[in-house]
């Protein structure tokens, strides 16, 4: 009686193990697959951000990068008076 009961535990134990072990690895692929999602996104506002950048250093209106005497700084962008 006392072994049937033992190996009973035993069996639990083995489901119970295995329950959590495919839980753990769903949390790591769902850890993956979220990390993997935040780097696209990293990647999109990057380049956007640097779009941004590109269209506010080009010659647009008064504004323009490069080194001219006596223009005041703003942002490290140079305006022209």
């Amino acid at each position: 009686m006392a072994l049937q009961r033992l190996e009973s535990e035993l069996k639990h134990s083995h489901v119970t193990s295995d329950r959590k072990e495919r839980d753990f690895s769903l949390a790591l692929q769902s850890r993956d697959e979220a990390l993997r999602d935040a780097e696209k996104l990293r990647a999109q506002v990057d380049a956007a951000e640097e779009r941004q950048r590109q269209h506010v250093s080009c010659d647009h209106g008064r504004w323009k990068t490069g080194h001219l005497e006596h223009a005041p700084r703003l942002g490290g962008l140079l305006f022209e008076m």
